[in-house]
């Protein structure tokens, strides 16, 4: 197995709205170096806007979703981001 160099932590709740989330996700894309994952953590929750564009960019991204059932807020929600990343 091939050891994760560079992973991409973000937390996302229901209140962003998609075209911000397209704008993040772009600006990972166009980096020179590609992160092997990008973790994202559904804070609760989200609008089919969000989940739209996340579908839209799995062939893109190497996302990885950790899926919260409630809002919990960004500090939790990010270290639950941090337990499942690929560290090995």
């Amino acid at each position: 197995m091939r050891k994760i160099e560079l992973s991409v932590l973000m937390s996302l709740y229901k209140g962003e709205k998609g075209l911000f989330l397209s704008d993040a996700l772009s600006s990972i894309e166009v980096q020179t170096v590609q992160p092997d994952e990008v973790i994202i953590v559904h804070d609760g929750p989200l609008t089919e806007e969000l989940y739209d564009t996340l579908n839209a960019w799995r062939c893109r991204l190497p996302i990885k979703d950790v899926i919260l059932e409630k809002n919990v807020g960004l500090g939790f929600a990010l270290n639950e981001g941090l337990k499942n990343a690929n560290m090995t």
